[in-house]
């Protein structure tokens, strides 16, 4: 399982090859450095959440989807921490 989350990286050798420039015509090294920071953070986000997930499923019925571990994920990374689900 953990093999297959680690999938969405392979998209971010997209963002540093040749292919992007060919699909999407010419980028300024400020916005393509822009658009790696921001899918950085959205992969380790998305492993994140499927790992939290895998991990808590079975014994806390707070994490019922893959959606509500992606809130965690969103809640702890944005430090605001409501409370409502905890590990």
């Amino acid at each position: 399982q953990f093999l297959r989350l680690t999938r969405i990286l392979r998209l971010q050798r997209l963002l540093r090859q040749e292919g992007f420039t060919r699909i999407f015509g010419k980028v300024e090294a400020y916005r393509l450095r822009i658009a790696e920071i921001v899918f950085s953070v959205m992969s380790i986000l998305y492993i994140c959440s499927g790992l939290t997930y895998d991990a808590e499923h079975l014994v806390n019925p707070d994490f019922q989807t893959f959606f509500d571990s992606l809130y965690f994920a969103v809640c702890s990374l944005t430090t605001t921490g409501f409370g409502d689900v905890v590990p």
